[in-house]
């Protein structure tokens, strides 16, 4: 176990040689990038299901037009939620840093 620990204070020493505030600052940067990321990917699907489709043949037996439109439906105002509380989270965090 000493040597565990001693090996992970060997690799990470270089975080003493770096300043706290631009240590700070950049995670906090590498977070809203992985953030806006996340989102724009959401974005993306979101525009992918307000297409009109038709139910696929492989689900035609299985799946009626009208429950497709709920899905499709449901799926939309889920993504809209996960949208915005995300969004209030990470601005919710970086304000109370």
């Amino acid at each position: 176990m000493v040597f565990f620990i001693s090996t992970l204070e060997e690799y990470f020493s270089f975080l003493d040689k770096i300043e706290l505030n631009t240590l700070f600052y950049t995670l906090l940067g590498l977070t809203w990038i992985i953030s806006l990321w996340e989102h724009y990917l959401s974005y993306r699907q979101y525009q992918n299901y307000k297409r009109n489709r038709n139910v696929p043949s492989e689900l035609a037996d299985v799946m009626t037009e009208e429950e497709l439109n709920k899905a499709r439906s449901y799926a939309q105002d889920k993504m809209r939620y996960n949208e915005i509380h995300p969004i209030f989270n990470e601005v919710e965090t970086t304000v109370k840093l």
